[in-house]
């Protein structure tokens, strides 16, 4: 792993982020550290250890004692993206120096540590004055004010026992503290003390002073380590001196865990480029885990924008979690989303958007609701945890049968209304997207039921999603258009909200979007009546349906199809016809679209699509807002990469509750083969690689059980089965062999034609 990078020098004003599950810093790549972001007014960069921030940023100024020259590292010349940590890399040509700051953020640990190494590129030994200047900024995070917490004016000290600053909130207990393993010779402090830059705030800034020989020719690393503590004094200087002694070990520590990370779900393809994007996806998960004591763990939403928990994002994230073996994660992020929403709701409401001070900014739209329920039956049938599942099935079952289909469906119709993904103003309708998540919510809650043993709630559930799904066949599918419809409403509904969704198309400056909704506001003066029928507004979501498998194969082709030629962009779908920006999970949902319909090509498209733009915003992720604005890093990413991946081309789908898979592999023209280890399931581990021939297709298998059941459909008529070089039984169906056999180590499979 230690190869493993990406590079940039060009647009370094552009942000980066370097994570660890307790802090986080933001800064831009030329080195600097700039006021951003809007939710804390400009003050979502810098280190935050939720849920405050404590240090605006850092700078170091080097001073060439004999020559008299000093500088400010500043303007970076390269930046760096590794797994566990970042790299700016400066050319200090006056005093003939090359200084790489590597900045590693721990696991578990509030707090960084930044190594400087000094390159003597000259012919004589350098005696430098180094200035370290870090301008503290301990302030709370989004919502605060709802809590009664405000920031105030930091107060610094300097303590000559641990060689450090201290700098504290002056009404809170909120503590950063910073120093180096040199001998300190000198200590400014001051409000009005800066380095290369000036930042918003009520900070107050520490400068250390310290003396470093480095001879001609030699290299030589110095670091320093920040720590910081929302409780108390004690804990921040504790953190300190931990990262001073343990640093090296805490660093081979992630970095063994990371490579872990990378040898688990490994999978190869014949694009390297794509794999490695695919391996960068697997870190990015890793980088936006937020825990905060005494409130929550989770997948937060993005970073920088987005680092709190959120509803949408989590359910898409998950899904995309559990075929790279991350169960853990999986289930704290789902179990900490349910107790924000007991807390806020208790009505089995599932919120959208938490806070991590716990602290909800909103209680939850539609689809969030029933998402959530198919989520956690999903993590059933990856992980096998009964325990699990009973843990949240009286939540689920609270959230289906007694808010979702009792407060927000009317006695006409079980569609239930309210804001669904598309946050559009106005958009508070029967949207396709509630509708589409509510089924499938009925038929996990039937499945869930059963395990359980709630014969009542089993019957209900597979009625109800019977009743649903008719409706949803019957009601929003615009056979004019070959299209479904992404608004279920009467007339009369859609002229009570189009004012509201005009002013957003005013707002946001979108004259298409405008002339469209004025010509469906025509439409519906020229019909009102109390009939629910479907409207096409051009949302995204319209590929929900196909995402969830609901659609006939003949519908699916004509979205599709659709959705391809005018809703697509250079780098992904677009968020409506009328609206070309693009998202991630957007782009996501369709290549799982695809895949659903063995459309492999398509699907490999849209990824592709996605990974073209890791090389745009932070090197080695890929930005919310396609291809290089938004959060730098987006946790829903990483479903349009791995369930279209594993669960579509390699078609591994799953039942570890009767440990059984079954396979259904299709493969893109272009590629031969497709392999993936160590793919975990339930607690078994499996290795599995597929490759096609012109006459035969071959499967090589090895799982570390042997009373599982697999089960293949294998797209071609075959002639032949042999597994291990014997003749078994198969059948041909819909133009695929199918067969079943059990689990065991070292298994050749061949499809003879």
């Amino acid at each position: 792993m230690n190869n493993f990078a990406a590079t940039k020098s060009n647009k370094l004003s552009e942000i980066y982020v370097c994570a660890g599950n307790r802090a986080y810093l933001v800064g831009a790549q030329d080195g600097s550290f700039p006021d951003l972001g809007d939710h804390v007014p400009d003050e979502m960069g810098g280190l935050w250890i939720h849920p405050i921030k404590i240090l605006d940023g850092f700078w170091l100024q080097v001073r060439d004692k004999k020559a008299t020259e000093q500088e400010w590292l500043k303007d970076a010349k390269r930046f760096v993206t590794k797994p566990t940590s970042v790299i700016h890399k400066y050319e200090l040509d006056n005093i003939e120096l090359i200084i790489n700051q590597e900045v590693f953020v721990p696991d578990d640990t509030p707090g960084l540590v930044v190594t400087y190494q000094f390159n003597n590129k000259s012919d004589q030994q350098k005696s430098l004055k180094l200035d370290f200047l870090g301008r503290s900024e301990l302030s709370p995070t989004w919502l605060s004010k709802k809590l009664g917490i405000e920031d105030s004016l930091d107060q610094g000290e300097y303590l000559p026992k641990d060689e450090v600053f201290l700098a504290k909130d002056s009404q809170h207990p909120w503590f950063v503290t910073f120093g180096s393993e040199l001998d300190c010779t000198k200590v400014e402090i001051g409000r009005d003390l800066w380095g290369p830059a000036r930042t918003t705030g009520q900070g107050i800034s520490g400068q250390l002073t310290y003396d470093l020989e480095v001879d001609a020719k030699q290299i030589k690393e110095v670091s320093f380590f920040i720590a910081g503590s929302a409780d108390s004094r004690e804990e921040a200087l504790g953190y300190y001196q931990d990262l001073k002694i343990n640093y090296q070990q805490l660093i081979k520590t992630k970095e063994v865990r990371y490579q872990k990370l990378l040898d688990q779900a490994k999978v190869k393809m014949p694009d390297k480029d794509l794999e490695e994007t695919f391996n960068w996806v697997k870190f990015n998960y890793d980088m936006l885990i937020r825990e905060v004591p005494g409130v929550g763990k989770g997948l937060g939403g993005g970073l920088p924008t987005y680092p709190w928990w959120f509803g949408t994002d989590t359910n898409y994230a998950i899904l995309g979690l559990l075929p790279l073996g991350r169960f853990e994660l999986a289930k704290d992020s789902l179990r900490n989303l349910v107790n924000l929403s007991e807390k806020e709701n208790g009505n089995g409401r599932v919120i959208h958007e938490a806070s991590t001070n716990g602290v909800v900014g909103n209680s939850g739209n539609t689809q969030e609701t029933p998402h959530l329920v198919t989520v956690i039956y999903e993590i059933y049938r990856w992980t096998h945890d009964k325990d699990f599942l009973k843990e949240l099935y009286p939540f689920c079952k609270k959230a289906i049968k007694d808010y979702l289909l009792q407060e927000l469906v009317s006695d006409e119709t079980l569609l239930p209304q309210g804001y669904g993904i598309m946050e559009i103003k106005g958009l508070n309708l029967r949207m396709v997207d509630s509708a589409v998540y509510t089924y499938k919510a009925l038929e996990a809650l039937g499945e869930m039921a059963l395990i359980i043993e709630d014969e009542k709630v089993a019957k209900w559930a597979n009625l109800h999603a019977t009743k649903l799904k008719d409706e949803f066949d019957n009601n929003f599918w615009l056979e004019e258009e070959e299209m479904y419809g992404d608004v279920l409403a009467t007339a009369q509904e859609v002229l009570d909200h189009i004012d509201d969704i005009k002013w957003q198309m005013e707002n946001d400056d979108n004259q298409a979007g405008l002339e469209a909704y004025q010509a469906i506001e025509e439409q519906a003066m020229s019909m009102i009546d109390n009939k629910l029928r479907p409207w096409l507004f051009g949302q995204w979501v319209i590929a929900t349906p196909l995402e969830m498998n609901l659609a006939s194969e003949d519908k699916a082709i004509k979205v599709l199809k659709e959705l391809e030629k005018n809703y697509t962009g250079k780098w992904g779908l677009h968020l409506s016809k009328y609206d070309n920006r693009i998202m991630t999970i957007s782009t996501g949902v369709m290549a799982v679209a695809e895949a659903n319909y063995n459309r492999a090509d398509q699907s490999l498209d849209y990824i592709k699509r996605m990974a073209a733009t890791e090389k745009f915003q932070m090197p080695g992720s890929l930005s919310e807002m396609s291809p290089d604005y938004g959060c730098c890093i987006q946790a829903w990413t990483g479903y349009g990469f791995s369930w279209p991946l594993i669960v579509g081309m390699l078609g591994v789908r799953p039942e570890a509750g009767i440990k059984r898979i079954n396979f259904n592999p299709q493969l893109p023209t272009e590629w031969d083969d497709l392999s993936i280890d160590n793919l975990k399931i339930g607690d078994a581990m499996l290795d599995y690689s597929y490759q096609k021939y012109d006459n035969e297709i071959k499967i090589d298998l090895n799982m570390d059980q042997t009373d599982w059941e697999l089960s293949f459909q294998i797209p071609i008529i075959g002639e032949q089965v042999l597994v291990n070089g014997e003749g078994i039984e198969f059948t041909i169906d819909k133009d695929q062999t199918r067969f079943i056999i059990d689990s065991d180590k070292n298994k050749t499979i061949l499809i003879r034609k």
